[in-house]
């Protein structure tokens, strides 16, 4: 039997020397200490994305938790669904106290805040102005008296005022309730008052996650969509009002981009959303100076200010076309904006 020979003594073979036992222990060594550093530094890399992941994650929850202090939507307490408006103010209700000691809020039997009735015909020896709006022409926060609209009528005994304002509408809720429940009014002006926000309002099928409905333009005339508005439950309207957070997350992030591309080309052309929002509102101006015009009346555009028109450019735009829109039309127009 030939004799065999240990890691260390050298093998011969064709002329040839090698030391194969300790080359091959030093490879397998190289090979071992690479893993482990792999792993190590995957380790490492792991316990760091899951710190991140788990202190990023509670930033947002504390987001969520600040955010939902204090946050009361006091239209709850005195409106209704409505299926072709989204919500309305529910008819012949009291609430005393609606915004503090005194604040009262009261609404008529066709939803119009005020306790007085109001008939299709004007009152002898009274000229009738019907009031179009949000929360700024309801008097979110202040008592029946003291509404823009009241205060109207008190500078004048000559005029009864109808207050058809309404909590987180948009131009085109407005003017949708108008032409529902108002339009067989009669009146000498029909004023409609709006924010910056108003426009805005115009370009979403919902607002602080309540269905509503959504006006758009088809082969150059308004087109109602998405009514029945839909009612949702609470918990899709907690996800709605907060979306802009969870949008905020890496990980949504990261998936919309991809849906972004993966739908790229898709959508109406290059027409921008300002633009489709203003071609609505511009419709709606028009139809509402068309038919106060058939009924003897006149309509109003107001501006309302609020603090943001002060502080930012950002309702600066839509300033701009209402403008331009009064001058061609001749359209009666105040930007109180400019007046305060």
């Amino acid at each position: 039997m030939r004799p065999q020979m240990s890691g260390s003594e050298t093998s011969r073979h064709a002329g040839v020397t090698t030391t194969a036992g300790p080359a091959r222990s030093r490879l397998r060594s190289f090979a071992r200490g690479c893993a482990a550093a792999l792993l190590f530094i995957g380790i490492t890399f792991a316990f760091f994305f899951l710190v991140e992941g788990a202190a990023s994650s509670a930033l947002f929850v504390r987001t969520l938790v600040q955010e939902q202090e204090g946050v009361v939507i006091t239209e709850e307490q005195h409106t209704q669904y409505d299926e072709e408006l989204g919500w309305v103010s529910a008819p012949g209700i009291s609430i005393p106290d609606m915004y503090g000691p005194g604040k009262g809020l009261t609404t008529n039997q066709r939803g119009f805040r005020g306790a007085g009735e109001v008939q299709p015909t004007v009152p002898p020896g009274k000229r009738r102005v019907i009031c179009s709006g949000d929360s700024f022409t309801l008097g979110h926060g202040v008592g029946d008296p003291d509404t823009w609209c009241a205060r109207l009528a008190a500078l004048d005994p000559s005029l009864e005022t109808v207050n058809m304002g309404q909590g987180g509408y948009g131009i085109d809720q407005a003017f949708l309730w108008y032409e529902r429940d108002g339009a067989d009014l009669e009146r000498s002006v029909q004023i409609l008052a709006f924010i910056g926000d108003d426009f805005f309002r115009v370009q979403n099928d919902h607002f602080l996650g309540y269905g509503k409905p959504f006006l758009r333009m088809s082969d150059g005339k308004l087109e109602v969509t998405n009514v029945p508005a839909p009612r949702r439950s609470r918990v899709t309207r907690w996800l709605i009002q907060n979306g802009r957070f969870f949008r905020e997350l890496a990980t949504v992030r990261l998936l919309s981009g991809a849906v972004s591309r993966l739908g790229s080309g898709q959508g109406e052309g290059d027409v921008s959303p300002e633009d489709r929002t203003w071609a609505v509102t511009a419709a709606i101006f028009d139809s509402l100076a068309v038919e106060n015009a058939r009924q003897g009346s006149s309509l109003l555009l107001v501006f309302l200010p609020t603090p943001w028109d002060y502080d930012t450019e950002l309702y600066a735009g839509w300033r701009s076309r209402v403008r331009a829109y009064a001058d061609s039309t001749r359209a009666p127009y105040a930007d109180l904006v400019e007046t305060l």
